[in-house]
């Protein structure tokens, strides 16, 4: 038999194409991503805040404001310090500035929320990759040496896991000497742990295949063996922690801000989400009708957490083969 016969049937192109396992497979989970509808959706809206979050780096002239913006900054370009009366009310009347209505000093809400963004988003993303890249290293190193460090780690990253997040977050804010920075510092030293517990999970099952005993045999080293054998299948989880952790970041991070903009010098100037739910409810505009200088900064909030939360949902599907349909 001819060997042309063999493939009777089979497209020429399919049979003559060389197979590239790092393209091929990223092409696979792509096309299995995009089918994903709720993923997609998380992806569209993530992407979307984080467009501009990069157009302020970017181009920050966009908002109208200097690069250091500050809500008094956003106050002396639209609005103005000396304005006490009830902001303007949602509307097409007075540009698209003021299409979300105005806050304090008669500052349209749309361009505070978006420079809100390059706060919020740069420091979570921070946030998220410096823990992140803290916990897998930690949880890694810890699973796959096994014994007394393991244990000791653990019960470290334990004591961690057992303190309320925002309280926490907080105590070590105070400790550190209330500033922005401090903020961030805080809010790592209370995510790191959770990666640290699922990287570790990953190495326990991973360091015994057959695979790394194969290599630990063929005389590589026990950093060898952790980060380049073992630290790949720990990625997958981690990353679908990282999406989900940007929102819950965010949310932290805004908390944070609202529970402080009260009594923290320089922090209530920020153009924050958290900042402007503050500002929204400590000046009574909820009793006097005033419902768009708070509510849609919280609506602003509210979709970037749903956004990261479906992104997480859709990598998770997509890295889990038995959740795929």
């Amino acid at each position: 038999m001819s060997v042309n016969s063999n493939y009777a049937g089979i497209d020429s192109t399919w049979v003559n194409r060389k197979y590239h396992p790092v393209v091929d497979n990223f092409k696979f989970n792509f096309h299995a991503f995009i089918r994903n509808r709720a993923g997609m959706a998380g992806a569209i809206i993530t992407v979307f805040f984080y467009f501009f979050t990069v157009l302020d780096y970017v181009y920050p002239g966009y908002l109208g404001v200097p690069n250091d913006q500050t809500i008094y900054q956003f106050a002396a370009t639209y609005g103005g310090l000396g304005i006490v009366s009830n902001p303007t009310a949602p509307g097409f009347m007075h540009g698209w500035q003021y299409i979300l209505g105005a806050t304090e000093f008669n500052i349209p809400l749309l361009p505070v929320m978006l420079g809100a963004l390059k706060y919020d988003l740069t420091n979570a993303t921070f946030v998220v990759l410096v823990s992140s890249t803290i916990g897998i290293v930690v949880g890694v190193f810890s699973g796959y040496m096994g014994g007394v460090l393991d244990e000791i780690i653990m019960r470290i990253t334990d004591i961690f896991l057992s303190l309320p997040l925002i309280v926490f977050a907080l105590v070590v804010t105070v400790a550190l000497g209330d500033s922005v920075n401090d903020f961030v510092y805080a809010l790592i030293v209370v995510m790191w742990p959770f990666y640290a517990r699922i990287t570790r999970s990953v190495a326990l099952s991973t360091k015994n295949l057959n695979y790394v005993e194969a290599a630990r045999a063929s005389g590589s080293g026990t950093i060898r063996n952790a980060f380049v054998h073992v630290l790949p299948n720990s990625l997958p989880p981690a990353l679908i922690q990282m999406s989900l952790d940007l929102g819950t970041v965010v949310l932290l991070y805004t908390t944070l801000f609202f529970l402080n903009s009260f009594f923290l010098n320089g922090l209530i100037f920020a153009p924050e989400l958290g900042n402007l739910i503050a500002v929204g409810a400590a000046n009574g505009y909820l009793f006097t009708g005033v419902w768009w200088a708070f509510f849609f900064p919280g609506l602003f909030l509210l979709f970037f957490i749903v956004g990261t939360n479906l992104l997480g949902d859709g990598l998770r599907d997509l890295f889990d083969p038995s959740l795929r349909s």
